[in-house]
């Protein structure tokens, strides 16, 4: 899915805890800020900076935030996320 538009510049909350911003200096989402009380802050493994990389198997690179956010919002999903201390990882939510 090509978007000739850069993705929006300011973050928004995805569901799981978690604030998305769009990287221009990297052309990715990365995680702007991780709210402790959400899935994501509970479990420990999602960092701010980390790279999201995939959602449910979807390629996610490049893509606005308003594309991740239908694809996070109100269920179940796996996020592929490259951490800031260079791991990648699954997590299910």
């Amino acid at each position: 899915m090509e978007n000739s538009e850069p993705p929006a510049a300011t973050g928004r909350n995805c569901g799981v805890g978690i604030s998305l911003v769009w990287d221009a200096s990297i052309g990715t989402l990365a995680v702007h800020s991780v709210e402790p009380a959400g899935s994501a802050g509970r479990s420990g493994l999602v960092l701010e900076d980390d790279i999201v990389c995939e959602v449910d198997g979807i390629n996610v690179t490049g893509q606005p935030l308003d594309i991740v956010d239908s694809l996070v919002r109100g269920k179940e999903v796996r996020f592929l996320v490259e951490s800031i201390s260079l791991i990648t990882y699954q997590i299910i939510w």
